[in-house]
């Protein structure tokens, strides 16, 4: 009983997530495929290294792809009890060699963890402060997201088999001095565990940009491939 409310639950998600995509104005599409290297070093120490590249749907007949940035990004991550983790991230963003008018950025992360399991859904929360350097333009960003995954087969995820994750992230965002912005994420989507130490999942993402003034929204294709050492 409890495992089909959790289903009816994520169902539910799911088709919040898909009302507000479609009922919003979408202002770009983008495609964004990345590889994730992790490995963990002892019980309480672990560590990743990851590779993005983003590419935007252009408008018009011809619907090219045309590459946003290419992205470098490493995190250490701590364990500090049960299911709870902090983590410090580093990111740098090649922007200016596709577009000259835009300057790379160079993002610092702090990361607080926890994570929560009833029956076989699990429930995180990932509470995230960020310093972005882009040019001579400082951001400070904050967020909050919560979200949970589950396998579509059995109790636990074996080799060879699906599971499905959804999230809700709000971010709180404030750039040299100017009035705060308020952004809102979902993402809702498919992963597979391949083998022990690799899994792949593709994750459909709306976001809604300064969500309490003009509201606009882009919708994200992201791919991504995990491997752990």
């Amino acid at each position: 009983m409890t495992i089909l409310c959790s289903k009816k639950c994520i169902s539910l998600s799911l088709l919040f997530f898909s009302i507000w995509s479609f009922a919003q104005h979408l202002e770009g599409t983008f495609l964004q495929p990345q590889f994730v290297l992790s490995h963990q070093q002892s019980n309480s120490y672990a560590y990743n290294f990851g590779l993005a590249h983003r590419l935007e749907l252009s408008e018009g007949e011809e619907r090219n792809l045309n590459t946003r940035f290419l992205e470098l990004s490493h995190f250490s991550t701590f364990t500090v009890g049960d299911e709870k983790r902090i983590s410090l991230g580093i990111l740098y963003r090649f922007i200016d060699f596709f577009n000259p008018n835009r300057r790379d950025e160079l993002r610092f992360t702090q990361q607080y963890t926890f994570v929560k399991k009833y029956n076989v859904v699990r429930y995180s929360h990932r509470f995230r402060t960020e310093e972005r350097f882009i040019g001579d333009n400082f951001l400070f960003r904050l967020r909050y997201r919560f979200g949970i995954d589950l396998p579509l087969n059995g109790q636990i995820l074996d080799v060879g088999e699906y599971y499905m994750l959804s999230n809700l992230e709000g971010l709180w965002i404030t750039e040299n001095k100017r009035t705060p912005r308020y952004d809102i994420r979902f993402s809702a989507g498919l992963g597979k565990r391949i083998n022990p130490k690799t899994k792949i999942q593709l994750v459909f993402q709306y976001r809604l940009e300064n969500f309490y003034r003009e509201i606009t929204g882009e919708l994200f294709f992201l791919l991504g491939g995990y491997l752990k050492l």
